[in-house]
């Protein structure tokens, strides 16, 4: 199967469905608190368009808060006042994600307008303003519904309705909107059945013409059942002499006997001024605790999110995996610092309004330990505290030994930005496609770093390679292939370059 990936930007926006079943109409779940909705939207929504993109995320997870540089010292409550702890990462990111979601629900509401128009001329663009869109109560009330399961209050999602609407980016009750450039065509990746690519313009009362280059802002691709759903966006975003490019893939999947699963991926670089740039980069897995969605009771997720940032070769990683609900959950975090070479576990279990209960931090350089607060055992019990999250019909996967040139291996094209002896970064892609002309394809992306720099065999030291693989087995067994990911200058422009000798297989 194809990557379930779709390309999204710090703008998406919350996708709303209703489905009473999984195999066939629209299920609502919400990326980031019930990040999506489970509402009907009949009214509001083309019953034939995707309306949901992402399981549900707890609200516990949902708070916003800042993150500091790195972790300097073992010290529990240090980490806790300073905002470093997996938690407060996780919270930094989905509120990222956040963002990203919140101009789906408005967008599916504004094609659902011009939808069988651009459905009868397959191939075609539509120019923006093809049909005129009137806003109901009714679809101001989804967007207000669709706040909620972003883990807000009622009143707090009315609040942030009206100031989106202030801003521009929502609609107003009694505005006209005109429709989107879109068009519509069958899928040619199989995968999926149906696709549209579309463009809006930055003031949405103004029509978007069609782009002469044919390249759209956001694409999304559907199987006729929704059982998998991708969308796409890049964009980039100027704030005064703030730079900020930004890209996203998501998909989400649902079948009759399987748990709701959602991977996302987002790509930030940003720049002031002339300065440098600095990128981000996130990717998190969700998966719902129960096949029936109805039965997922306190929006139970096991997650795995995986974050880094570069600042000029100052690279910092954190992995962070668990389990977590509406009333809390527990997560353990690698981080590592390599401007420093640190590297720390965090483990924790936190409650419904994010306050850590209890945590415990490893230097896993020293082993210096320590914790924080009172383990409670029932909540241990519930959450797995200490354990690492599982998946449904997850696969891990490992790199053959046939290496020679490969990861950790090789000469840079420009050696003063990126050396891949010490550091290289790779993706997985099934034979036969290439990422260059269809990063949607990639299957999974793996990282190396030569922590004690002694530029051994990278498989000698298995804590030196990281590997996120959200495809199948069989995938693996129809052969995949490493692509490394070469960076050719300091804007983080880059290209992907296929490694012949290295080989994939199931991680025994």
């Amino acid at each position: 199967m194809k990557a379930y990936y779709c390309v999204s930007i710090v703008l998406i926006a919350s996708f709303f469905s209703c489905k009473p079943a999984k195999d066939t109409s629209n299920s609502v779940q919400n990326l980031l608190a019930r990040l999506l909705i489970r509402n009907q939207l009949s009214s509001v929504i083309n019953s034939e368009l995707p309306s949901n993109l992402a399981v549900a995320v707890p609200r516990s997870i949902r708070k916003s808060s800042t993150t500091s540089g790195s972790v300097r010292a073992v010290d529990a409550a240090s980490i806790i006042n300073n905002n470093e702890t997996g938690l407060a990462i996780l919270q930094e990111g989905t509120a990222t994600i956040g963002q990203i979601l919140q101009e789906s629900k408005r967008d599916l509401f504004l094609l659902s307008g011009v939808y069988e128009k651009a459905k009868a001329n397959p191939g075609v663009c539509l120019p923006g303003g093809t049909a005129s869109i009137s806003v109901t109560q009714a679809a101001e009330d989804e967007f207000v519904l669709g706040m909620t399961r972003l883990g807000m209050s009622e009143d707090d999602a009315k609040s942030e309705v009206a100031r989106l609407q202030q801003t521009g980016v929502l609609p107003s009750v009694g505005q006209s909107v005109p429709s989107p450039a879109v068009v519509y065509r069958d899928s040619t990746d199989p995968d999926f059945d149906k696709e549209m690519s579309f463009s809006f313009n930055d003031t949405i009362t103004v029509a978007q013409t069609c782009p002469k280059n044919k390249i759209y802002q956001k694409s999304m691709r559907w199987k006729a059942d929704k059982s998998l759903v991708s969308s796409s966006i890049q964009k980039t975003v100027k704030f005064f002499n703030l730079t900020l490019e930004v890209s996203a893939s998501i998909s989400y999947s649902s079948a009759e006997g399987k748990k709701d699963k959602t991977v996302l991926k987002t790509t930030q670089v940003s720049s002031l001024g002339n300065g440098g740039k600095t990128k981000s980069t996130a990717k998190l897995i969700m998966e719902e605790c129960s096949t029936d969605t109805e039965s997922n009771a306190g929006n139970c997720i096991s997650l795995k999110y995986t974050s880094e940032e570069d600042n000029k070769g100052k690279k910092i990683t954190n992995t962070i995996t668990g389990k977590t609900d509406n009333e809390g959950g527990s997560v353990i975090t690698e981080r590592v610092d390599k401007t420093d070479n640190s590297k720390y576990k965090i483990i924790e279990l936190y409650d419904p309004q994010g306050n850590i209960l209890y945590l415990e931090i490893n230097d896993l350089n020293t082993s210096d330990y320590d914790s924080y607060g009172e383990l409670d055992d029932d909540l241990a019990a519930k959450y797995g505290y200490g354990q690492e999250a599982s998946f449904d019909g997850a696969v891990s996967v490992t790199l053959g030994t046939s290496w020679a040139g490969g990861i950790g291996q090789g000469t840079s094209p420009y050696p003063t930005y990126n050396t891949y002896t010490e550091y290289d970064e790779f993706a997985l892609v099934p034979t036969g496609d290439d990422p260059n002309d269809n990063e949607d394809s990639i299957l999974g992306y793996g990282l190396y770093w030569d922590e004690d720099t002694n530029a051994t065999n990278p498989w000698d030291d298995p804590d030196e390679m990281a590997i996120d693989y959200f495809g199948v087995a069989d995938d693996v067994q129809k052969g995949l292939k490493v692509w490394r990911v070469v960076y050719y200058d300091e804007d983080y422009n880059y290209y992907y370059e296929l490694l012949p000798n290295m080989t994939v297989a199931v991680a025994p």
